[in-house]
């Protein structure tokens, strides 16, 4: 499966953020994540996204440049956790190699369990990306459907699924 670049527009933003999220991703990175998703179905598997963010009067434009692999976490068949250590090497990798980029968000899969985020989740995400213009990207490597997921209204919502039938 391939993914062509692509560009999303949300149309409503969270009610707590009076502007619109542009997302940019390119091809290579969605690729990099299906397959190092698909490198163990047994087991889910996530990292974090780095990009640019360019926020403008109405507009948060997003581009997600590279993926890390989250190392040290706990991966079971139905759950990922971010351990202190993740953190920690996520972290010491931005600053020896991306100094000039942030966290836009995280990507994980669920291997056979279909594209939604789980209570777990949720937790990372109210936790960890918090941020209005920090997203979720969660593959199924065994059927290869996939999906965004952003802020509104206080709330993560589904932003794009399927991305493949996305094109710039």
């Amino acid at each position: 499966m391939e993914f062509d670049d692509f560009d999303i527009e949300i149309e409503d933003p969270p009610e707590y953020v009076d502007k619109d999220l542009s997302l940019t991703v390119d091809k290579e990175i969605l690729n990099s994540i299906m397959d190092y998703a698909k490198g163990d179905l047994n087991h889910e598997r996530g990292g974090v996204l780095l990009g640019t963010l360019e926020e403008t009067e109405n507009k948060y434009n997003v581009t997600v440049t590279d993926m890390l692999i989250a190392k040290h976490t706990i991966n079971r068949s139905a759950s990922l956790t971010f351990t202190h250590e993740t953190w920690l090497d996520i972290d010491k990798e931005i600053e020896e190699n991306y100094p000039d980029k942030i966290i836009v968000g995280w990507f994980h899969s669920h291997p056979g369990y279909g594209v939604f985020l789980s209570g777990m989740d949720m937790f990372i995400e109210n936790n960890f990306f918090n941020m209005p213009y920090q997203i979720a990207y969660v593959v199924d490597p065994t059927t290869g459907d996939t999906g965004f997921f952003g802020w509104k209204d206080e709330g993560v919502i589904e932003m794009v699924k399927d991305v493949m039938y996305v094109e710039v």
